[in-house]
């Protein structure tokens, strides 16, 4: 499996920086890729060429892309539901887009000051649409669990996500 990693881990970066414009997403986008790959191989799926494998690789890795594009797209107006309670439109101009970019910066760097495991049950949830059943069979876990660890994540988030506010 590593040796896999290594052989299309730059392939699939490069190409999912085309996609996002974004070398951070798109390592994100990659590392995602093969999380999914090493989940089928471990279910036993065995690719009978290089070329279904590449095929997989880069039809999953533009999936994950387009997930990528999706929560980006709702991540301002989901801070807002969730923080401010405001629903706002989407602008074409450029001043939103940076007053967006850093809205996602906050959100980013406040899933990373919460346990990692309701930051991800949060991101599955609100950001891939995915329900609890679903997240717990990725996660391993059951989905009430899930369900626990995706609230507790939106409650951390909003406490996170507001505390500079009140600073």
């Amino acid at each position: 499996m590593e040796e896999l990693y290594r052989k299309y881990w730059k392939i699939l970066v490069a190409d999912a920086v085309k996609r996002l414009r974004s070398e951070s997403l798109a390592e994100d986008c990659a590392q995602e890729t093969f999380l999914v790959l090493f989940e089928k191989i471990k279910e036993g799926y065995v690719f009978e060429s290089e070329a279904q494998l590449i095929s997989f690789l880069f039809k999953t890795n533009s999936n994950n892309a387009d997930h990528i594009r999706r929560f980006l797209a709702r991540s301002t107006k989901a801070t807002d539901a969730f923080i401010h309670g405001i629903d706002i439109k989407p602008q074409a101009y450029f001043e939103d887009y940076l007053i967006i970019k850093e809205e996602i910066d906050e959100l980013d760097s406040a899933l990373k000051n919460i346990p990692l495991h309701h930051a991800l049950a949060t991101i599955y949830h609100y950001g891939y649409d995915l329900t609890y059943p679903e997240i717990a069979g990725i996660l391993g876990n059951t989905g009430d669990s899930v369900r626990k660890f995706g609230n507790r994540g939106i409650k951390e988030l909003k406490k996170e996500m507001t505390k500079d506010e009140g600073e």
